[in-house]
């Protein structure tokens, strides 16, 4: 490819400047990026689901300068700043796709354990005689 030339030729002292091919194109930040991968169609008030294929969590994930960070927590960390220690960033929706920042809140674990137990996504224990059943069975 051939690098572009041009020249000011409405100047006297006529300048040129030459364009290079290989010049790169600016890399789109995080947050564009997952602006691209965020289905906002429903409105303010509705779930924005992120398209990144979420691991087996259910959450997806976005690389930020070589880290892997759940869309959750890196939505939230662009609205407020940093999550403080010992909180985690809890959805109202109960829905891991969503990065909404109307639907996210800090909690700690406390609180996280008791929303998912009160939403019914907390597993339920197995008896006793059906875990010791598994185990003979080798399952």
């Amino acid at each position: 490819m051939d690098s572009q030339i041009t020249v000011d030729a409405s100047s006297p002292t006529s300048q040129i400047a030459v364009i290079s091919p290989k010049a790169k194109k600016r890399r789109a930040t995080p947050i564009e990026r997952l602006d691209a991968r965020t289905d906002t169609s429903g409105g303010v008030n509705a779930c924005h689901e992120c398209s990144y294929s979420p691991p087996t969590d259910g959450y997806p994930m976005i690389s930020v300068k070589g880290r892997n960070i759940r869309v959750n927590i890196f939505a939230w960390e662009h609205a407020h700043g940093p999550v403080p220690d010992g909180m985690h960033v809890l959805h109202r929706c109960n829905n891991p796709k969503c990065r909404n920042i109307n639907h996210l809140f800090l909690g700690d674990r406390q609180e996280n354990m008791a929303q998912m137990q009160a939403d019914g996504r907390r597993g339920k224990a197995l008896p006793v005689a059906t875990v010791k059943e598994i185990v003979k069975l080798g399952i």
